[in-house]
């Protein structure tokens, strides 16, 4: 007796609920429906929420060549810093993202990202500068959806010279991301 009670109770509360759920719009006033008159009815457009896909790597087909010609071939880019700098300005981003179309064209691809001084600076300082912008190359990358296994940073400081002169245009060449693919 009490689970039909307790059953017809619940129908009761449903069927109340359902009712309750819709409220009845009151008609409109009379300069309302003057004013409805006169206005040509119209629908709102609709605006189609956007969906967010997620970066995926591209498969393509492999990279012909050995290491070395492809990295000749200049398929990677470097990327250059302002003097005592790791942050990475506007036209290094702008290098970053065609670098990222690359390794997402080539999906199998590995590489190192070398982080470079201009001589100036002692040896232990421009070794930790060449390793902030390695990284932050690489953290870039990342955000654009590289997978990080395919990638590693090394920092040579200044070591390795583009241009062994000793001035600004030298220097300038000197402060540089190198991106060298390593298996493919």
């Amino acid at each position: 007796m009490q689970s039909r009670f307790t059953a017809l109770f619940l129908a009761f509360i449903f069927i109340g609920y359902l009712g309750g759920c819709k409220k009845p719009t009151p008609p409109p006033s009379a300069p309302q429906q003057q004013e409805n008159a006169q206005a040509p009815s119209s629908t709102a457009p609709t605006v189609e929420t956007p969906v967010m896909k997620p970066i995926q790597e591209e498969v393509a087909g492999e990279i012909s060549g050995d290491l070395d010609a492809i990295n000749r071939s200049g398929l990677l880019k470097k990327v250059y810093f302002d003097f005592d700098k790791a942050m990475l300005r506007s036209d290094a981003i702008a290098t970053l993202d065609a670098n990222a179309g690359v390794l997402k064209k080539y999906a199998t691809l590995r590489i190192r990202i070398e982080g470079h001084c201009d001589e100036r600076g002692t040896e232990e300082y421009n070794i930790g500068l060449g390793d902030r912008r390695a990284k932050a190359a690489y953290s870039y990358l990342v955000n654009l959806g590289i997978n990080p296994s395919r990638m590693e940073t090394v920092s040579y400081g200044k070591s390795q010279p583009e241009d062994p002169s000793h001035n600004e245009d030298a220097w300038s060449k000197n402060r540089r991301d190198v991106f060298l693919v390593i298996a493919k």
